[in-house]
């Protein structure tokens, strides 16, 4: 079992998440229209759109070990 843990964000990272607070007050990734986070399947379609052969599969783990390791 993991415990929590706190990453610091960077100016620019911030001013994003601030941005996003305008869309959705539950989420930094909002789905359609605001009512529930984003999906795998919205992420897949991003990945599809800037012609990325990469799928998501394994998206957070990926991100969170690179956090940690970084």
């Amino acid at each position: 079992m993991q415990t929590d843990f706190r990453v610091p964000l960077s100016g620019p990272a911030l001013e994003i998440a601030r941005e996003a607070a305008e869309y959705s007050e539950n989420f930094l990734f909002p789905g359609h229209m605001g009512r529930k986070g984003g999906t795998g399947t919205a992420l897949q379609k991003a990945l599809n759109q800037i012609g990325e052969s990469g799928r998501p599969h394994g998206f957070r783990t990926s991100f969170r070990t690179w956090v940690q390791d970084t």
